[in-house]
């Protein structure tokens, strides 16, 4: 089991953990600045956090395919899956049993790991509760058949450039105004609100707003994001500055176009909230949410009654939220891909060290204990493969020197030869006289090694 988390804890750090991390830090900065930015319309706060919002899932999930300079690649902690040196223990904690050389760290790391999966399933399960209450609402509600509530639908989607046709039901006694669907929206509206046509306009405006900014299917994204991200207090703050700029923004824009005054509004607002009997679910977009307060829905109406949000504004706050998710995943996303440094140039002694790591180790009682890690098989095996190449390179030089050396001049009798040639072939022998300790001591560490694997895989064969 220690195993299992350890394994956990080590492939989640860079995978979950480092774009996590380094997407706080950047949410951070960036949610401190935009609560200090007081003048800042609604729609553009509310872009600018959905930027911010999205970028969490985005790092993790596109991390291992962003292209990072070598130079900012931060290195992975040595004691969680770090270097080749750091894979095998230290040979001051050999002779200890398996469960006591296990990392703490990794172990820990992977008990939180677990943790944030189980929160993440119980949040996701809540999401699609919501989803199939809003769906049975939709079931009861029935289509509104008022021909001057339909009209006046129409005609405020052509004043507010609504392209997609919308439906609209006539919800059960207590239900809230609400918007839902994506590709075929309907608003729903409670039965007593028909009968009182300068609120139902008020309350159609304010939806139809949603309808046009698809703020549905942004809902159910930022919803998606703070369930498997539940674990994550930013995420929860930057929902709620989600869902107050969402909002105020539509407020705003209903006063700012001369829809209503907004003593009126406030009135319709008031009347909406006290009427509801019916909880609204997380996902629909509606002007009786409970989040924000209506204090500041009316203040921010005040604020900016007289702002009209133009085309332009809502495009460019539309543009620099997808910059500003585009520039949070890249940042974020490039600590995913820490990766540990390439062993291929480290040096024979250090190698060596490794390869010893592997001798197992007899107490005075005759007990066996293994390497601990269950990196040790995959290392084991990358150990054998380097030492089959040195032996044979090895061989290969050998037979080289033993051609050069035959090639040299012999005196009659066969003796070592004389004079000039016997210079080179002195230093030929010695050439092949260190080959051969080389040879004979990498042979050395290729057999213990493998008969270090086949223990091990014999102590699991009958331990199970």
């Amino acid at each position: 089991m220690f195993e299992a988390l350890a394994a956990i804890g080590e492939a989640s750090l860079a995978a979950l953990w480092f774009p996590v991390m380094a997407w706080s830090g950047l949410a951070a900065l960036m949610m401190l600045a935009l609560a200090s930015a007081r003048r800042l319309h609604p729609i553009a706060g509310y872009r600018l956090r959905q930027g911010i919002l999205l970028a969490l899932p985005a790092a993790v999930v596109m991390a291992p395919w962003i292209p990072v300079p070598e130079s900012l690649r931060p290195a992975i902690p040595a004691a969680l899956g770090g270097s080749p040196a750091a894979t095998f223990p230290d040979p001051a904690t050999r002779g200890q049993p398996l469960a006591e050389q296990v990392d703490v760290a990794a172990i820990l790391l992977g008990v939180a790991t677990t943790a944030v999966i189980l929160l993440a399933l119980i949040r996701i399960s809540v999401l699609f509760r919501d989803l199939r209450r809003l769906h049975r609402l939709r079931a009861a509600a029935n289509t509104l058949d008022d021909d001057s509530a339909n009209r006046t639908l129409r005609d405020l989607a052509d004043r507010f450039a609504v392209q997609r046709p919308v439906k609209l039901f006539e919800g059960p006694d207590g239900c809230v105004p609400m918007t839902f669907h994506w590709r075929r929206p309907a608003i729903v509206v409670p039965g007593g609100l028909v009968r009182d046509p300068s609120a139902l306009r008020i309350v159609l405006t304010h939806e139809l707003i949603h309808v046009r900014r698809h703020d549905y299917i942004w809902t159910l994204l930022d919803c998606l994001t703070s369930a498997v991200f539940a674990f994550h207090p930013l995420t929860w703050l930057l929902r709620r500055g989600i869902d107050r700029c969402r909002e105020t923004s539509c407020d705003a824009e209903v006063v700012a176009g001369g829809v209503a005054r907004p003593d009126k509004y406030a009135k319709v607002l008031v009347q909406t909230h006290d009427q509801a009997r019916v909880p609204m679910t997380a996902v629909a977009a509606g002007m009786a949410t409970r989040s924000p307060t209506i204090k500041e829905r009316l203040e921010a109406m005040q604020q900016f009654a007289n702002t009209n949000p133009t085309s332009r504004l809502r495009t460019g706050s539309a543009l620099v939220g997808g910059l500003l998710f585009l520039v949070t995943t890249t940042l974020a996303g490039c600590a995913g891909r820490a990766e540990p440094p390439d062993s291929s140039g480290a040096s024979a002694a250090f190698f060596d060290n490794d390869v010893g790591y592997f001798i197992p180790s007899v107490s005075d009682t005759g007990q066996y204990w293994s390497v601990p890690s269950s990196r040790t098989e995959d290392a084991m095996a990358s150990a054998l493969r380097r030492l089959e190449v040195e032996l044979d390179y090895l061989r290969e030089r050998q037979d080289e020197l033993r051609t050069l050396s035959d090639a040299i001049p012999r005196t009659r009798d066969g003796l070592p030869p004389q004079g000039e040639d016997y210079a080179e072939y002195s230093d030929l022998v010695k050439h092949q006289i260190l080959l051969d300790d080389m040879y004979q001591e990498r042979l050395k560490q290729f057999e213990t090694l493998r008969l270090h694997r086949e223990t091990l895989r014999r102590l699991r064969e009958n331990g199970s």
